[in-house]
């Protein structure tokens, strides 16, 4: 049988199904399925069809705005893929014309993923979408086309800023194109909801925006090796999910001298075998670029809802914010404390929970401090001032609170 670029993409997108169907079945079985994920449906859409019908009256505390932020953010995540093998290097490169038809092939396979979940998420939050009268179906279906035009152009601008810049350029670069995304989202989010004719007609041209990209990317030139990455991570995204906890994770690249605090100065004052613990676990975090992005995001689209959210909610945010960064920096400070260099020492676990302690105080403190000072200065100047001073006591206690358990 005569092998074709059409015949050799199907085998590769079979191959990626049933590799990710094997993977499921390691987890699911049967009894999960049967006493698990089956009356999870049930109940799910039980609730939803109640839901439809008559909307609960918490969903008049939930803006539009920000369900508009989490919009942004599954816009954010997701990639391309191209189902480029390292092996290709030896045959498809010299087969002219068989490289492009699979990359073409990768990219519309991934446009119509990316159409369908975004289909799946407008399904899920239409209840709440009609609760809140965001507008009839046509309003719905502009705001999902922007949503979905977003994900598309952001996808391909994040690759191209990859294959462009390295190092903390790239980071720079990954922040910028979130921001300035964020806000011409923000804008077209805006003039949908508003019923402005401009809206209907941004979503559209934002999704013509992406041929020229998709073209771009498509001719990049030294994308083979970084393609081959990511096809990687992307068919081990789901093994690497179940198997995280037991198989060791990515070592960082070692380098001469830190990025920042070069010179080691302490961060977390103190004597005793917990502080020196505890200042060597927040210098690591400080170090990784990819943990100040993550901590940035977070960090502005909390801040951005409570902006937006109305009256006693700022409260409640920013309560529910102290516990998320606290959970999340105990978390990555105990991924930390697993490395090979600080398992190389005794240290007891009351100086392994106490340290875990003053590190999440430490790196939760300056984005609740923010977030504080937009929740309260979106009411008033001294109220967000006086939110800025009571995060510090909020975040101790946070980090006391998911600490009590090692």
């Amino acid at each position: 049988m005569n092998m074709t670029p059409a015949k050799l993409f199907k085998r590769r997108l079979l191959d990626d199904w049933t590799y990710q169907y094997r993977i499921l079945r390691t987890a699911v079985d049967w009894t999960v399925a049967v006493y698990l994920i089956v009356p999870a449906l049930i109940f799910a859409f039980i609730y939803y069809s109640a839901w439809w019908r008559t909307p609960p009256e918490w969903f008049g505390y939930i803006p539009a705005s920000l369900v508009a932020v989490f919009l942004y953010l599954f816009a954010w995540s997701g990639t391309v893929r191209f189902f480029i093998e390292e092996a290709d290097q030896l045959f498809l490169v010299r087969s002219e014309g068989w490289m492009p038809a699979i990359k073409r092939r990768g990219l519309l396979y991934s446009l119509a993923l990316q159409a369908l979940t975004t289909a799946l998420l407008a399904g899920a939050l239409l209840p709440l979408l009609r609760a809140e009268g965001s507008g009839g179906a046509l309003k719905l279906a502009a705001l999902f086309l922007a949503v979905y035009a977003a994900k598309v152009n952001l996808g391909l601008l994040r690759q191209l800023a990859a294959l462009a810049w390295a190092g903390w350029k790239r980071v720079a670069a990954s922040i910028v194109l979130f921001a300035a995304g964020f806000l011409i989202y923000w804008a077209c989010v805006q003039l949908i909801l508003a019923g402005a004719a401009a809206g209907y007609l941004a979503a559209p041209l934002l999704l013509a925006a992406a041929v020229p990209l998709s073209r771009r990317r498509l001719r990049a030139a030294g994308a083979f090796y970084p393609d081959v990455q990511r096809e990687r991570e992307a068919r081990l995204k789901l093994a690497s999910l179940m198997l995280r906890g037991i198989v060791e994770g990515k070592k960082p690249r070692q380098r001469r001298a830190p990025l920042v605090l070069g010179r080691s100065q302490r961060v977390v004052r103190g004597t005793g075998a917990s502080a020196v613990l505890a200042d060597s676990l927040v210098k690591s975090v400080l170090r990784r670029p990819g943990q100040w992005k993550l901590y940035a995001q977070l960090t502005a689209v909390l801040a951005f809802a409570a902006w937006r959210l109305p009256g006693p909610m700022h409260v409640v945010l920013w309560a529910v914010a102290a516990f998320v960064l606290a959970y999340w920096m105990k978390s990555v400070a105990r991924e930390t404390l697993g490395a090979s260099f600080f398992r190389m020492f005794a240290w007891s676990e009351i100086s392994k929970q106490e340290a875990l302690r003053k590190a999440s105080f430490a790196l939760a403190v300056p984005g609740l401090a923010l977030i504080g000072l937009v929740a309260g200065g979106s009411i008033s100047l001294p109220l967000g001032i006086a939110a800025l001073v009571l995060s510090v006591p909020a975040a101790y206690a946070a980090a006391f609170l998911v600490t009590i358990w090692y």
